[in-house]
């Protein structure tokens, strides 16, 4: 699995958030708060999933991840 310091995490968080976004997993309606919470959330999810690959970049793990939603 993937090992990440916290600043690795608040990085990989916003970039589950651009993934989530470009996806259109998210409403207009959502605040910038909420969307930072349910990337977080799914960020968590990736980390105890089966895509996150220690073989592969994290990027390539979580945007599989994402696209498996």
């Amino acid at each position: 699995m993937n090992t990440t310091t916290e600043t690795d995490q608040a990085y990989y968080t916003y970039v589950t958030l651009h993934l989530l976004e470009v996806n259109g997993f998210f409403t207009d309606d959502e605040t910038c708060d909420e969307r930072w919470s349910n990337a977080t959330a799914h960020y968590q999810q990736f980390l105890d999933s089966k895509y996150n690959d220690h073989n592969e970049s994290e990027y390539s793990c979580i945007e599989a991840y994402i696209e498996s939603l």
